[in-house]
């Protein structure tokens, strides 16, 4: 599974990633920032290439700063002079070529588990990097490629990815101390830079209520997804929350509709 990520990485890797990039990475810096301890410990969450966040800025308000994915390669690519800590948020390890139903027993037997390496530590920010639309789900698909959606092993897998996801954040809460600063971004929606929808959306991004009312009138109608399903589940962890929505331009095409979030975690919501 750590390979299949290697490979998502790398294709986002690059010059030309970057450059695309260069707006949106810091309109979520920025927005990290506000709030920040600055001088103090740092954990970035599904760090990756870092190509979503300015990590000089980063580090420079930061007494020291740990990196954490699924994929260290990666992070050690992007930035070699650091060390980087491994973080398995619920990676499973499924074997390749067997049977639909193999997976789904496998499954059912896998108490989902979060792994990582950083024991007992806590720290005072905590940014989260888009991974909850990431955990399982694209390695399925990849794996299993003419798998309908209402098939059981999708829906089986869709199932698991939600108790990973339930799992990591309550991990992630774990992680804060009192007064820690968390930010998290995720990738809500999708669409074709054509897309009518998509201009619409584009017209009024900046307007959080207009985005909220969007939202949930297309939850109404087609339920979260995991992108979503995570991130509204750790705000709700949350207290006093400043939000706002994004377009992230991921490529010549697409378009990812982002929410950003932060707030301190509220110890009496779990």
């Amino acid at each position: 599974m750590k390979d299949f990520y290697r490979k998502l990485n790398k294709s986002a890797a690059g010059e030309y990633t970057r450059r695309l990039w260069s707006d949106y990475r810091k309109t979520v810096t920025d927005f990290a920032l506000d709030g920040f301890n600055e001088g103090k410990s740092t954990l970035i969450i599904a760090a990756g290439n870092m190509n979503d966040i300015d990590f000089p800025r980063i580090k420079e308000c930061s007494d020291n700063i740990t990196l954490a994915d699924i994929d260290t390669e990666s992070v050690n690519d992007s930035i070699p002079d650091i060390g980087a800590v491994s973080i398995d948020f619920g990676g499973l390890n499924l074997p390749k070529g067997v049977s639909e139903d193999e997976i789904i027993g496998m499954l059912e037997l896998h108490e989902p588990n979060i792994r990582d390496e950083l024991g007992e530590n806590t720290f005072d920010n905590i940014l989260v990097s888009p991974f909850y639309s990431q955990i399982l789900l694209p390695w399925i698909f990849n794996e299993y490629p003419y798998l309908a959606s209402d098939s059981p092993l999708a829906v089986k897998a869709l199932d698991s990815a939600g108790q990973i996801i339930i799992q990591a954040n309550r991990r992630i809460k774990s992680l804060c101390r009192q007064n820690t600063h968390i930010c998290i971004w995720s990738d809500i929606l999708e669409y074709d830079i054509g897309d009518e929808v998509f201009h619409d959306i584009s017209k009024n991004i900046d307007d959080n209520e207009w985005m909220d009312s969007f939202y949930w009138s297309y939850f109404d109608t087609y339920g979260h997804g995991t992108g979503s399903f995570g991130h509204m589940d750790m705000e709700r962890k949350m207290k006093n929350i400043r939000c706002r929505w994004v377009i992230w331009p991921f490529d010549e095409r697409r378009r990812m509709i982002v929410r950003i979030a932060s707030g301190r975690i509220a110890d009496a919501i779990l």
